[in-house]
């Protein structure tokens, strides 16, 4: 049956985490975070590895001591340099780990300024890294580790939605790249209280899946899992027959085939938004009853505005649909990042913006309109999987 075809991805408690490494030290360890680790963790990670190499964020490129480099993380130039530097003193060779803590330091309240510090620490900097790595020609195995703190939904909540960006990298850089990628997601922006269960985890020799989660000492881990669709008995009762439903990018093919579905019933109405403000030809048969809105929902600036407008014309919404963005895309080591930056403003900074419409408007129901990029990538599609994931954040 139908109903039987439907899954639904959850997390699963799988062990507790070990407090001693398993196995012999590894190699070689680089840590790159925005400030410099303490010496309880550097301990931590001493212990499983017999080189670590701490390289904080900050300008130009510089050695600040033994094992201690400063450089811009948004400079390829920089991290060739260091690559060079690491193999000219022999603690480059068969193996090295990278392990990306720099999107620890995104914190505040969820807002535009997040999303653009997210931007930088899970897709510009790891972006600019692999683009360096990719120059060379690498003997190295790498393994990279990604960091993230509550920006997966392993007790239902989560509280930094903009961090689910690191998906991108995480299905995208090895289909790119013949490296492994593992993203840790930690309880707390603090991962001080979890360097022995982090250390444990890095010096593991067997495989481990690309998610992960540390969550009060265990390791957690997204499956799928069977989840029976079950029909309402009245399909009609799902939706009003009579309501007003606000659609955001129904220029594009999805945002058009949902209001085409919404206008079978005669007695609905669509306000459909978009920067032109146009109503598609394909729903000229509709068009009676579509109210088309020019707005740019990535310009927040101005979306009070919009938003007030909304309000007193319509006063409340049954129902509405984010269904804007596009699929732009770029190989990682051609990327560009302010232009796709400003090609998946509509979907990143429109979730936003949608947030501040529900918070004023309180509709019936939102829509995010995702895609399966953001679990399974695809190469080119790095920036367009790391949306996808991050409106899947926010609708947790």
């Amino acid at each position: 049956m139908m109903a039987d075809w439907f899954y639904q991805r959850q997390w699963q408690r799988v062990r507790r985490l070990g407090t001693q490494p398993i196995g012999e030290r590894r190699d070689r360890l680089v840590v790159c975070s925005h400030e410099r680790i303490d010496a309880a963790m550097l301990g931590s990670l001493q212990g499983v590895y017999r080189h670590v190499i701490e390289v904080q964020a900050g300008n130009g490129y510089q050695q600040l001591g033994p094992n201690r480099y400063e450089l811009d993380p948004l400079d390829p130039l920089a991290f060739s340099r260091l690559i060079a530097e690491l193999d000219q003193s022999g603690q480059v060779a068969t193996e090295l780990d990278w392990l990306h803590a720099l999107p620890l330091s995104v914190g505040g309240v969820v807002n535009e300024q997040s999303l653009a510090a997210a931007q930088w620490a899970c897709l510009d900097t790891l972006s600019a890294f692999l683009q360096a790595w990719g120059q060379r020609a690498q003997k190295t195995a790498l393994r990279l580790w990604l960091l993230s703190w509550q920006a997966c939904p392993v007790n239902g909540q989560v509280m930094r939605p903009e961090l689910a960006a690191l998906a991108g990298i995480t299905e995208v850089a090895p289909q790119e790249y013949p490296i492994r990628c593992h993203w840790l997601d930690l309880p707390a922006a603090q991962w001080g209280s979890q360097a022995l269960q982090l250390a444990s985890l890095l010096a593991e020799p067997t495989s481990l899946p690309r998610r992960m989660a540390i969550r009060d000492g265990y390791l957690w881990q997204p499956q799928l899992q069977p989840g029976p669709l079950s029909l309402p008995k009245v399909a009609s009762n799902l939706l009003p027959v009579n309501g007003t439903f606000l659609v955001l990018g129904g220029t594009g093919g999805i945002g058009r085939t949902l209001c085409e579905h919404l206008l079978r019933s005669s007695q609905r109405r669509v306000v459909l938004l978009s920067r032109r403000g146009e109503c598609p030809q394909e729903l000229g048969d509709y068009a009676a009853r579509i109210d088309s809105v020019q707005a740019d929902i990535a310009d927040l600036a101005r979306w009070p505005k919009v938003l007030e407008q909304l309000r007193e014309r319509y006063g409340h919404f049954d129902g509405v649909i984010h269904a804007a963005g596009t699929g732009a895309g770029s190989l990682i080591r051609q990327r560009d990042a302010h232009l796709l930056s400003e090609a998946m403003a509509s979907k990143t900074r429109g979730m936003l913006a949608v947030e501040a419409l529900i918070e004023q408007m309180t509709p019936g129901f939102v829509l995010y309109c995702s895609s399966m990029s953001a679990l399974f990538g695809g190469a080119g599609h790095l920036d367009y999987a790391a949306a996808s994931a991050v409106l899947d954040g926010f609708a947790h």
